[in-house]
């Protein structure tokens, strides 16, 4: 069984295809993307999580159990909650789902971590 990389620096990619993953490029085709993304849905909402297409190649996925009490409203305007976004990229040629983490600052591009093959 292959073990799935911890970060797209341990995946063995061109230093071409890691740029393009994190710059964005190395999308999935459109027939990839639609074949990868209802079975996606279905298992983060099978575990209770709310999941959204935003665009090709991304979705956005919140956990309601961190989402502030309805009734206050300094919370409401205070809380972040529990969300992430998960893009669809290529890695290897082979498109992968990868968690999109905050960059070290606003100028730098997400870190991408391996979630699953798509």
């Amino acid at each position: 069984m292959e073990r799935t990389p911890q970060t797209t620096s341990e995946y063995e990619i061109s230093d071409n295809e890691r740029a393009d993953a994190s710059t964005g490029m190395g999308m999935p085709s459109q027939r990839q993307w639609q074949g990868a993304v209802l079975p996606l849905l279905a298992a983060l909402e099978g575990r209770g999580l709310i999941a959204r297409t935003r665009d090709q190649g991304s979705v956005w996925v919140r956990n309601p159990a961190g989402d502030p009490d309805p009734d206050d409203p300094r919370a409401q305007a205070l809380s972040p909650c529990l969300q992430q976004e998960v893009v669809c990229r290529l890695l290897g040629g082979a498109p992968w789902w990868l968690w999109a983490w905050a960059g070290t600052d606003r100028n730098s591009p997400a870190d991408l971590e391996p979630l699953c093959p798509a």
